[in-house]
């Protein structure tokens, strides 16, 4: 009895030593795979930020040079120069419809003067005489730097994307040339191209009406969305607080990171967030499957132990047991 006892302690000291090295080795990868999934969000974070800001650079990028391209057509910067807003508008027309048929977000092409007042909208012909340097602060730049400028800007309720270039006749400033794009373009891009959906959400001070229906994010409204999930949608709503990187559980078997990025002015104020989605059940279901496979592998190669020492010591006790009886033949 007392080597069976003897053999039971030695199984349960082994599978408690055993059981305390698992529990070490699990806790040991556990962390690692956390921390590898961290480090998967910021390279997705990283990924998107560069995809978004390429984006945004293209989009200047070929703006600007359509702009160029506006002012240097033939009597532009005359009629600019004379404020002939006909002129303007027919020398302009053309280029304008290409640019709305090419990118639906596109919204405006507005000339303003040297002194800052709205001559020419071709969106709305018979708009003008605006004193526009007072109400945006782009234009106000512009008119001290008479630089190129390009940025976000609220006005009016809605948010617009500028690109803006002064325009010169004999080395004289003459007045300016801007293009308007809705942020939603940029959604539009990111989903084209990179397969990556997001939404864009206002500050809600900003003024955007509200309505009892749409989806809080506390601080902000829902001013643009490309999301196919509704779900999803709800899901980022009910988190009240958009940070810069943070998981989402959509139903029981779909995981999302959110990637929230600042859209501000050129004065660095914060005027809306920019909110990208990243799908990581993948990354989610792999990192469950390894821990899985790891707890298996201990807990079969704990069951082998136990087999290979209960065996050995069962044979053990046997080999005692006929040294016993070989003995006891010889007294």
């Amino acid at each position: 009895m007392s080597s069976f006892s003897v053999k039971n302690q030695t199984l349960l000291f082994i599978s408690f030593i055993f059981i305390v090295f698992s529990g070490i080795l699990l806790s040991i990868v556990y962390v690692q795979k956390e921390n590898r999934l961290v480090q998967l969000e910021d390279e997705h974070y990283d990924d998107i930020k560069f995809m978004h800001d390429k984006l945004l650079h293209k989009e200047i990028d070929f703006y600007t040079n359509r702009i160029k391209a506006n002012i240097n057509s033939a009597g532009v910067k005359e009629a600019l120069l004379h404020k002939d807003r006909e002129k303007l508008y027919k020398l302009s027309l053309g280029r304008f419809n290409t640019l709305k048929n090419e990118n639906l977000n596109f919204t405006s092409m507005n000339f303003y003067t040297k002194e800052g007042y709205s001559l020419l909208k071709m969106n709305d012909k018979d708009f003008y005489g605006e004193n526009a340097v007072k109400n945006f602060r782009m234009l106000q730049e512009l008119q001290t730097t008479k630089k190129a400028l390009s940025g976000f800007e609220f006005y009016n309720e809605s948010l617009a994307f500028r690109i803006m270039l002064p325009v010169f006749y004999n080395e004289e400033y003459i007045g300016a040339l801007e293009f308007t794009i809705e942020p939603q373009y940029i959604l539009n891009e990111m989903d084209e191209y990179y397969n990556v959906e997001g939404v864009l959400l206002v500050k809600r001070k900003l003024g955007v009406q509200e309505n009892k229906d749409e989806n809080k994010f506390n601080k902000y409204k829902l001013a643009y969305n490309i999301l196919d999930s509704a779900r999803l949608l709800s899901e980022i709503s009910s988190e009240h607080d958009i940070e810069t990187i943070k998981k989402i559980r959509v139903n029981i078997d779909e995981v999302y990171s959110i990637y929230a990025f600042d859209i501000i002015d050129i004065d660095s104020k914060l005027l809306a967030k920019i909110v990208f989605v990243q799908n990581i059940t993948k990354e989610i279901e792999n990192f469950q499957n390894e821990m899985k496979h790891i707890s298996l592998l201990l807990l079969l190669a704990l069951i082998v132990t136990l087999i290979f020492v209960n065996f050995g010591f069962n044979r053990s006790i046997k080999n005692l047991e006929n040294n016993y009886v070989d003995i006891s033949q010889y007294k």
